[in-house]
């Protein structure tokens, strides 16, 4: 957990396995979380297959937070 004392705390998840099955797996806890925690606009959840493309957007996310107003 990363904690950004702008925006609050920021969880990253990361799934190892093949292309199809790790997408669908992030779908699924990504709709289960939304669904079950009535998750606001104001939260950001990025699904992505490339661990490159998920690490460049966690730093960018850290040193550039995104506005909430």
């Amino acid at each position: 957990m990363v904690i950004d004392h702008m925006n609050g705390p920021m969880i990253t998840l990361q799934f190892r396995g093949p292309t199809g099955e790790v997408g669908r797996l992030c779908q699924a806890v990504v709709s289960d979380l939304v669904r079950r925690e009535s998750i606001k606009p104001a939260t950001l959840i990025h699904v992505t297959q490339d661990s490159l493309t998920a690490s460049c957007q966690a730093d960018m996310l850290a040193h550039f937070p995104v506005s909430r107003a």
